[in-house]
């Protein structure tokens, strides 16, 4: 759970996530862009990847908005709640049915790759 505006929110990494993820892919295959979206939130605190999985995880609240979600990144995240929310996503990333699959393909990348 994150709050934002005071608001309490939970991040779904359900079906309406995969079609917002699949809705940013272009060219891209879904696992594709959701693996690398997920490796670079997680192993490199990419603030624009942090940014596009918390909108496709946060679709389900109509009253949260784009802008919302890019003040809470930029101005109510210091360095330790960053950590904790790149924490959570990595945790729930690996929980979910929508992501887990991909989420052992994205640690075993990094496993491979000496990277974490």
């Amino acid at each position: 759970m994150i709050t934002i505006n005071g608001k309490e929110y939970n991040l779904f990494f359900g079906m309406k996530f995969l079609e917002a993820i699949d809705r940013m892919t272009g060219e891209k295959e879904l696992n594709e862009e959701l693996g690398y979206l997920l490796a670079t939130a997680i192993y490199d605190e990419n603030l624009l990847s942090i940014a596009k999985l918390l909108k496709a995880c946060l679709n389900t609240y109509p009253e949260l908005t784009a802008a919302d979600i890019d003040a809470y990144l930029e101005s109510e995240l210091d360095d330790k709640g960053l950590s904790k929310l790149v924490g959570f996503l990595k945790s729930t990333a690996k929980a979910c049915n929508a992501t887990k699959k991909v989420m052992k393909q994205v640690e075993q990348l990094v496993k491979e790759n000496g990277i974490a």
